[in-house]
């Protein structure tokens, strides 16, 4: 049984266990594309001085709604955000680089090569194209923001949304393109395989 969620959308938010299959099926659904391209089309005006950070703000939430997303943080035994049969801890932590318009560069400079070692499933590129985000099993020894600290230390001690760590957090789904780097087995398995930190770096 997987250890994190698939939903279809946030404002029914209702999930079921994700697989391979399913959450590749929201990755590559033409809507989650349009999204996807709609986010960079508006990321380009902002940049181009066209939309002010308030109206890129607003564009983003609008577009946003809809997107189909996953549950890093937990599986839920029977209804999404219901206290009635979950949250489940995954035993998974994401961290959330956003604003990072540089995050592929980040990952290849830090990362990339190394994330069998630190025990990462997936790494991707927000749907926002403004950031992204790193999935991994969380050491031994660390608390879920522990464990997302000591991952913003392996990214050259990056700035990192610290309010991401709710059990119930959805995140969203990216196009197939944004995936920089997936660990199927590690994604949707019962397995955890994290990093093995020493005394030290637990202690930090």
């Amino acid at each position: 049984m997987s250890r994190i969620d698939i939903g279809r959308d946030m404002r029914s938010p209702q999930t079921t266990a994700a697989t391979p299959e399913g959450f590749y099926s929201y990755a590559d659904d033409p809507h989650t594309g349009d999204i996807c391209a709609q986010l960079a089309d508006a990321l380009e005006q902002k940049l181009r001085g066209e939309l002010t950070e308030d109206e890129h703000k607003a564009k983003k939430r609008e577009l946003k709604i809809g997107a189909h997303f996953y549950t890093p943080h937990a599986h839920f035994e029977k209804h999404y955000k219901s206290s009635d049969g979950g949250p489940v801890a995954s035993g998974k932590a994401i961290i959330d680089l956003d604003g990072c318009l540089n995050f592929e560069q980040l990952y290849v400079d830090h990362l990339k090569g190394r994330e069998q070692q630190l025990g990462i499933n997936m790494v991707n590129i927000s749907i926002s194209r403004s950031g992204g985000h790193v999935l991994f099993d969380i050491p031994d020894g660390l608390t879920l923001q522990q464990a997302q600290r000591w991952m913003a230390h392996q990214l050259g001690d990056a700035p990192y949304d610290a309010a991401v760590h709710e059990l119930e957090r959805g995140i969203f789904i990216p196009c197939r393109d944004y995936i920089l780097y997936i660990d199927e087995q590690r994604m949707f398995g019962d397995e955890l395989h994290p990093a093995v930190l020493s005394p030290e770096e637990i202690a930090r």
